[in-house]
């Protein structure tokens, strides 16, 4: 196994046996220096991880070998003479033992004699390694893991992706990359798989991330990982597995190289199993594997949607072509025959009717007097390709527009509806209700793409969303900013919050359009795409389609509204299913769970027999496939409150970041992947809690903290508060919600809300 050769890694030990070596909670120990100013013959020991200024620390590989300082370019090299092992100038015949492998199952081996790099103590106290012979009962210690290095990158919205594979299957089907059987079990195998419908296509999703993970939309914390070796093709299965602390490099992805996706760790490529030597026409269920082979389609991989208008939008401004001499004399003849100061001005002032000017350039044939009929030609030509370029542009937009407007309506009807099903009152000024916009506006496009295949225009739809919203979260304030900050209204007012957000999408899409359509580079890039629909790149969007892209969105904007409005009136309770006392005995089906030795039901805040109405249950949530393990214990999206019978108070709390968390507390460590949740049940007393990211761009940083209060008065209810909340630049802890509950004969408990979202820097 060969990482690609840009990629920088840790060499940590993965020794158990050594006292001192590794402690609970603290970075592994890794391959750096013995000195600070290190130089050739300066010795390799382990120490202790460090996340941020670490060259000392990161070596990189070399395609025939050799381990590459980050630092200063120096090669590990196992010294004879010392016994030990050191650095050395690269190709330094003095020091000829610098060619090592990484086998799959964790040794580093050295080429020249074989020996096996052996973690061990030293004398003096710290650690280090020397090479022995590979054995058995020496595992651990001659296991290491390369890890990943903490990557910084701007946020942005988090966006899925399909990767679609540029052969189809033995029955002419487009194939994506899947999980086998839609399996959440960490170890599944990747598969390829035809395009698949609604409720399984969480399995054909993925969210890249700046540091090279790739997220599995099915949640669990689970990330694509490679495997172990797969059967006939010299390489690794691939996996989707539990994400781990630190990051290795067997869940690190380079998307580098334009359709490809290589591993971090082995530097294979994906392809499906049996396309080593050339394309396939593979069948469904084929594995999906990494390996090396012949250069061909069955390595490519389109990510759909693509997003060219991110690409487009960075070129390097082009001016429109200069007219001059008698060409620039035809210029302001058209311009006065049309009656425009600057027609190229009016290209990007939506009023004016572009369309109508190219009929009647179109139509002046003949040159007038002075004008050689050559000129003429050329600068009409030229005009009416730029009327069509930008013609294509704004239909693009104005489509898109149409299609907000339908899905969220102009007015507050369509919300007052949603409202209504949540069992709260529409104008009421005593509710309260919290959310965050890019919840909302992601779950839109999410099921938008998995009706995939029956909505034609998903990619298109999928790309002018997610570039929007980007340049909606750049932009500080004005027309056409979103607000990436959580939110707290009340009912008669969350309208207008809502509206201010879908109206500063609507003027991030005006400014692309703008940008666009004023620079003659980006419309002659534009244009292309909005002509073929089957390019992987594609901005062609069918009118006829409208329909039935709003009605692939419609479920994820429902889910998504039903995930902020139902939290504001509605909690989770939870009690030991042996011990029926502590649940009511005739819970409704649809509102109800039984799992693992627990009962869990919906109901109100204040009831806990009061339950939403079945019509809302059914439609809203089961009937969009929400699984119950999501909606009752606060994953997917869904963060209720949640009521325990165990405790004098429930925490909440949601990752709403695209990294790896750990909250740590007295009560433990809990690590949560992104956009998950997890409950901690608290007794009274005061409780310090804090959150580190561990896929920051500074290492694994704390990056936020607060402290959870639990009252417990003799008489009357618990109480919770969350006090002295602070978090790091690029991150904001939401408004906590906190609950004093009283859910009857099941009540008496507190619940609070907090969660941790990231903000653009």
């Amino acid at each position: 196994m060969t990482p690609p050769t840009h990629q920088f890694f840790y060499i940590a030990s993965q020794a158990e046996e050594l006292e001192g070596l590794k402690h609970p909670q603290e970075q592994p120990f890794v391959f750096g220096f013995e000195a600070d100013d290190p130089g050739p013959g300066t010795p390799i020991i382990l120490r202790p991880m460090e996340g941020s200024d670490a060259r000392s620390q990161l070596w990189c590989m070399t395609g025939d070998g050799r381990l590459i300082s980050g630092l200063n370019g120096y090669a590990i090299a196992w010294d004879d003479s010392q016994n030990r092992i050191t650095t050395a100038v690269a190709g330094d015949r003095a020091h000829p033992h610098q060619f090592w492998s990484v086998t799959g199952d964790g040794r580093i081996a050295n080429r020249a004699n074989g020996g096996v790099l052996t973690t061990l103590a030293r004398t003096n106290g710290r650690f280090g390694a020397a090479l022995s012979p590979e054995a058995d009962d020496a595992w651990r210690l001659q296991h290491w893991t390369l890890l990943a290095p903490p990557v910084s990158g701007s946020t942005t919205a988090p966006s899925w992706v399909c990767f679609q594979s540029a052969l189809p299957d033995t029955g002419g089907a487009d194939c994506l990359i899947s999980v086998d059987a839609n399996s959440t079990d960490p170890g599944a195998v990747l598969i390829i798989w035809p395009y698949t419908q609604q409720t399984a296509a969480a399995s054909q999703l993925w969210q890249i991330t700046p540091d090279g993970r790739i997220l599995s939309a099915q949640g669990d914390n689970l990330v694509l990982t490679l495997g172990g070796p797969s059967d006939g093709d010299g390489g690794n299965y691939v996996t989707v597995d539990t994400q781990r602390d630190p990051l290795p490099l067997t869940q690190v992805w380079d998307l580098s190289t334009p359709n490809q996706i290589r591993s971090a760790s082995s530097g294979d490529f994906l392809c499906p199993s049996g396309g080593t030597g050339g394309p396939v026409t593979h069948d469904a269920g084929d594995p999906v594997v990494a390996a090396p082979g012949t250069p061909s389609a069955s390595y490519t991989w389109y990510t759909t949607p693509a997003t060219p208008l991110q690409a487009i939008l960075q070129q390097t401004p082009e001016d429109f072509p200069e007219f001059t001499d008698d060409k620039e004399t035809a210029y302001t003849c058209i311009e006065g025959r049309l009656g425009v100061p600057s027609l190229r001005a009016t290209y990007v002032d939506l009023s004016a009717d572009i369309d109508s000017y190219s009929s009647q350039i179109g139509s002046w044939n003949q040159a007038p007097d002075g004008i050689s009929q050559g000129d003429w030609d050329a600068v009409r030509s030229q005009l009416l390709t730029e009327i069509s370029y930008a013609g294509n542009t704004r239909s693009l937009f104005d489509y898109y527009a149409i299609f907000q407007n339908s899905l969220f309506g102009t007015d507050s009807d369509a919300l007052n509806a949603y409202i209504k099903a949540a069992g709260l009152t529409v104008g009421s000024d005593q509710e309260n209700v919290a959310g965050i916009i890019l919840a909302i506006l992601g779950g839109v496009a999410y099921t938008a793409m998995s009706a995939q295949s029956a909505t034609p225009g998903w990619p298109v739809l999928g790309n002018l969303m997610e570039t929007g919203i980007n340049i909606g979260l750049a932009a500080s304030s004005g027309g056409g900013s979103i607000s990436p900050d959580p939110f707290q209204v009340t009912v008669v007012d969350l309208w207008t919050e809502l509206d201010n957000n879908y109206k500063g999408l609507l003027g991030a899409m005006g400014t692309i359009e703008i940008a666009i359509l004023q620079d003659w580079g980006m419309l002659q890039s534009v244009y292309p795409l909005t002509l073929d629909p089957d390019r992987p790149d594609t901005l062609y969007w069918d009118p006829e389609t409208a329909a039935d892209l709003i009605a692939a969105a419609t479920p994820g904007y429902d889910v998504s509204m039903m995930q902020m409005l139902l939290a504001a009136k509605y909690q989770i309770y939870v009690a030991e299913t042996t011990d029926p006392d502590y649940y009511p005995s005739d819970l409704p089906s649809w509102a109800m769970w039984q799992s693992g030795g627990w009962t869990y039901w919906i109901a109100e805040i204040t009831n806990a027999e009061v339950f939403p109405a079945e019509l809302t249950m059914q439609s809203y949530v089961w009937g969009y496939g929400v699984r119950p393990e999501q909606f009752f214990r606060s994953g997917g999206g869904w963060a209720f409150a949640t009521n325990s019978q165990v405790y004098d108070g429930w925490l909440t709390f949601t990752n709403l970041t695209p990294d790896l968390l750990r909250l740590s507390g007295p009560t433990g460590d809990s690590y949560l992947g992104a956009y998950q949740s997890c409950g901690v049940g608290l007794n009274s007393g005061s409780y310090g809690f804090q959150v580190t990211d561990l896929n920051g761009s500074q290492g694994s940083n704390q990056v936020a903290q607060f402290t959870a209060e639990v009252h417990s008065p003799f008489f009357g209810s618990p109480t919770i508060s969350v006090t002295s909340p602070s978090s790091g630049t690029g991150y904001r802890l939401t408004s906590p919600l906190c609950t004093p509950t009283n859910g009857g004969n099941y009540g008496g408990y507190a619940a609070a809300q907090i969660g941790l979202a990231m903000v653009p820097m």
